[in-house]
């Protein structure tokens, strides 16, 4: 219905939100600005669920955050000009990753295009290929009836959840007046204005009866067959995977993101977490598998696609999607399905093992345990505040009900590396689509918006600099927890060849700051601590868990010192896999 004080820039503004929400939105990001005032207020009057954000990139993130802890389509709101092209690192985010999210931007109408008018740059396509879909919807016209007007906005949404999800572009053209004015300009009720188009749900994709055959046949003849899962969706999915991997005699090599780093599966299957630290210190001393069978996003561990860069390994990468999971330049079939129903299908339909491949998924069960001695008996007897005992101080102590973001850089790493069995691995998030560090805050805030859970937060100290900004979002009745390591500086380049190179590391790539967060907390409002051992981290996490609130953990490492721990620990790993 248009309301008495409606201009045609607010009716149009109130149906592309009647139909974003109609078609799946959840959740808007706002960030204010002149131009999307139409847009704002169309949000704002509804009482649609939605966040004011002052900075452009943090509200980016935090929309990828929802979308990517809720599932569902989260929208960013702004205004024209430089607001956009803050939002481009989110963007790239959510494209690599394959977040559905909705750019609902506010441009010029053509007349003020290449005029140099004030804050008009050029919008259109702004993003590139980094988009599903990009739509320039025309400045209001009464002409131009509201069902059309909704096909557009549909459209949109059903790319970004089909094929491939990710993020689309809606640019919205807008004329002033852009604020309501009394009977000027209104429009009149057009054919087809309450007609909202329904939200698309997109199918399940199931594998056809000669792929099926194929894998099977592969599965069969395999004395040494592996499973390595970077990314699943859901708990379907992971234990589908994991009835297929008894019934085939596969190890499982799990990512921290894979959901499938929960206790009991490590403790009773044959779900291997410590792999990265398995191939680090023994890789020479464990065959190859002669079949692979990758699952989902890239998994972190770099280890192991220098291990299985072998085109004698028969590989087979499957996801629901089209991905781009080939780091290792090998050849590789490409199955897009469900993957769910291709394992079911795998498992009831004949799929056996070969009778040498138990010999080969027990040589990884045991290394693996061997591997979470090592790490247990280094949490035992440490009392000082390392990186890895961090990590896995984490693991364990994050309740069932949490969320946990690591930072891209060596939270992730230690996390894979480190952690022990999860109570939540199903919601244990990193943006590694593009592996950046920025707006990590923003993404934590966005996590526990979209699925409600608290949420703990790992990150290093140049990443949090980097999104400082977004400290402002967690007043906002979230119960985070934000643990950072501050090593002063770049702390991932100490493993790089390029720490060789004295003269140049500490300005070029160390890049030490000397700052402290304990301001930045007090800046914000957030509660701050400073532990100086392990014990006494332990506590204070702890009390963060059980309080509701924004906390600031702050632990002091030292680069060169964090260096000689990993080495050390990978050096008792190496013993403990080759001294038996």
């Amino acid at each position: 219905m248009t309301n008495p004080l409606d201009n045609i820039a607010q009716t149009w503004a109130r149906q592309i939100v009647r139909q974003l929400v109609a078609s799946g939105v959840k959740h808007f990001f706002v960030s204010p600005g002149s131009r999307s005032t139409p847009l704002v207020l169309a949000i704002l009057e509804s009482e649609i669920s939605c966040t004011v954000h002052y900075d452009e990139r943090g509200s980016a993130f935090a929309a990828v955050g929802f979308a990517r802890s809720s599932g569902s389509p989260a929208a960013w709101v702004t205004t024209s000009g430089t607001a956009v092209a803050n939002g481009f690192p989110s963007v790239v985010e959510a494209a690599e990753s394959r977040v559905p999210l909705v750019l609902l931007t506010a441009d010029r109408p053509p007349e003020l295009r290449y005029s140099g008018a004030n804050q008009t740059i050029d919008q259109v396509k702004i993003f590139g290929s980094y988009v599903r879909a990009f739509v320039d919807v025309p400045a209001p016209d009464p002409q131009i009836s509201m069902m059309d007007l909704h096909q557009m906005v549909s459209g949109a949404l059903q790319a970004a959840v089909y094929p491939v999800p990710g993020p689309v572009h809606i640019n919205c053209m807008f004329r002033k007046p852009l604020e309501p004015q009394d009977g000027q300009n209104r429009v009149s009720q057009n054919p087809g204005h309450d007609l909202l188009q329904p939200a698309f749900v997109p199918p399940r994709l199931s594998p056809d009866d000669e792929t099926v055959l194929q894998l099977s046949d592969a599965l069969k003849r395999s004395k040494r067959p592996m499973i390595a899962v970077g990314t699943t969706h859901g708990p379907e999915e992971a234990k589908a995977i994991v009835a297929l991997s008894r019934t085939v005699n596969s190890p499982v090599l799990a990512d921290i993101r894979s959901g499938l780093r929960d206790s009991e599966y490590m403790e009773s299957d044959r779900v291997v977490g410590s792999h990265e630290l398995i191939l680090k210190s023994a890789s020479d001393k464990l065959e190859r598998p002669d079949l692979l069978i990758e699952v989902g996003e890239r998994l972190t561990s770099s280890a192991f696609y220098t291990y299985s860069a072998d085109d004698r390994i028969e590989r087979f990468h499957v996801s629901p999607a089209s991905e781009k999971v080939n780091p290792s330049r090998v050849r590789q079939h490409s199955i897009i399905c469900d993957v769910s129903i291709l394992m079911e299908k795998l498992d009831a339909g004949g799929a056996a093992s070969h009778p040498d491949s138990a010999d080969y998924a027990s040589c990884w069960i045991s290394a693996s345990k061997r591997i979470s001695d090592v790490l247990d008996k280094h949490r035992a007897v440490t009392t000082n505040l390392t990186e890895p005992s961090v990590a896995r101080a984490l693991s364990v102590l994050t309740p069932h009900g949490f969320n946990i973001l690591a930072a891209s850089s060596m939270p992730v790493r230690d996390m894979d590396s480190f952690s022990a069995g999860l109570s939540e691995p199903h919601c244990f998030f990193a943006n590694r689509g593009a592996s950046g560090i920025d707006g990590l805050i923003a993404t934590a805030f966005g996590l526990s918006r979209g699925n409600g859970n608290p949420t703990a937060v790992l990150i290093g100290d140049l990443a949090l600099l980097h999104d400082l900004n977004s400290l402002g979002l967690l007043n906002n009745d979230v119960h985070v927890i934000i643990v950072t390591i501050n090593n002063n500086g770049g702390g991932i380049f100490s493993f790089l060849p390029i720490a060789e190179h004295e003269r140049y590391f500490e300005r070029g790539f160390g890049t030490p700051h000397g700052l402290g967060f304990r301001q930045a907390a007090d800046m914000f409002g957030l509660r701050y601590e400073n532990p100086q051992t392990l014990a006494e981290f332990k506590h204070v996490y702890a009390e963060a868990v059980d309080k509701k609130g924004v906390y600031l953990i702050e632990i002091v490492t030292d680069r060169k010192e964090n260096m000689h721990v990993h080495n050390g620990i990978i050096e008792d790993c190496r013993r403990a896999l080759t001294e038996s």
